[in-house]
């Protein structure tokens, strides 16, 4: 009588899983890893941080969520802001009274608009710019795919451009 293919410990069918188990094991482990809650956060210096749970315990236990959120709390109370989920594609500096550009991306939305270093940012999307903080919001606001509109000062000219934001 042939074997049959089940998965009895005789079985070729067992042979398979158990060959296969391992791995499948390893990827369900880093999924659940990469399934715990994070928060990257920004300065005005472009310093990042990731804040994410620390602690022992399962993702999306309320010690794990209060963990990372203690440290969001920590970290906004020093001037670093939420990330946004959306990239212009410059390297903006804050010495100034208005933020100038002091690099752009290559291949950025912000260089495919036409957008170089030197440009002093006055407006986005309607509004002024005085701040890290205002730069941010403007960002926060959009989704990739948006048109962020931008009004820009380079040498005496205002210009004016249109990048579309892409996904971070």
């Amino acid at each position: 009588m042939e074997p049959a293919l089940g998965l009895g410990r005789s079985s070729t069918g067992w042979t398979f899983f158990t060959i296969i188990r391992s791995p499948l094991l390893a990827a369900a482990l880093v999924l659940v890893a990469c399934a715990t809650p994070s928060t990257t956060l920004v300065n005005q210096d472009l310093q990042t941080v990731r804040c994410s749970a620390t602690s022992r315990g399962h993702s999306g236990t309320p010690s794990v969520l209060a963990n990372r959120d203690r440290c969001v709390r920590e970290f906004l109370s020093t001037g670093y802001v939420e990330l946004p989920d959306v990239v212009l594609g410059i390297k903006p500096s804050f010495a100034g009274a208005a933020p100038s550009v002091q690099e752009v991306i290559t291949g950025s939305p912000a260089d495919k608009a036409g957008m170089k270093p030197g440009d002093v940012i006055q407006s986005m999307d309607g509004r002024p710019v005085q701040s890290f903080k205002d730069f941010v919001e403007a960002l926060k606001s959009k989704r990739a795919g948006d048109v962020l509109p931008i009004v820009a000062r380079r040498g005496g000219a205002a210009l004016e451009f249109a990048p579309v934001l892409e996904r971070r």
